[in-house]
């Protein structure tokens, strides 16, 4: 999708009975989309997200809709190496089913990776290194370390939202 063109897109919505106003707010939207950013592919619902990761959409929906009892990750705990006498821990580990995994990955591989990271993040960004992130460091009279609880589940959908709204 990488090479998505407006016209192609008309062609195929005609051949589909797709109306043209309908069409015409469609290009419009790609097109703004594709002046705020366009590295990133055009994406317009949830089924042409569906379509582009060869996941199902009914599966997809499942998951926006939040059905009832449907649970897209395994979760298991996983024990934590115990150091210097400290008390073992367990670390929850929330692993996505397949085909959720397959949409994580495509969005990582077709729109993450194609934007800028913030210049104080190293560990997802092309060729960074992490003696490279920790030179930055040195010589510093303090070092504090600390592993923040919780830290995927404290982020909300709006925010997420708000990133992927401002790539286009």
């Amino acid at each position: 999708m990488n090479h998505w063109h407006s016209q192609r897109y008309r062609e195929a919505g005609f051949e589909q009975n797709v109306s043209s106003d309908l069409l015409d707010r469609a290009v419009q939207t790609a097109e703004n989309a594709r002046a705020k950013n366009s590295v990133v592919p055009v994406l317009f619902t949830l089924r042409h997200i569906a379509r582009e990761t060869n996941v199902p959409y009914l599966y997809l929906r499942k998951i926006v809709s939040r059905a009832d009892n449907f649970q897209p990750y395994r979760v298991f705990k996983l024990q934590k190496k115990v150091r210097n006498g400290g008390q073992p821990r367990a670390r929850v580990i929330c692993a996505p089913e397949p085909d959720l995994l397959r949409v994580q990955r495509w969005i990582h591989e077709n729109i993450l990776t194609k934007v800028q990271a913030h210049a104080a993040s190293v560990a997802y960004a092309n060729g960074s290194r992490i003696s490279a992130a920790a030179a930055k460091h040195c010589g510093a009279k303090w070092l504090i370390k600390l592993d923040v609880r919780d830290f995927f589940d404290s982020i909300l959908e709006p925010s997420v939202y708000k990133v992927f709204r401002s790539m286009g």
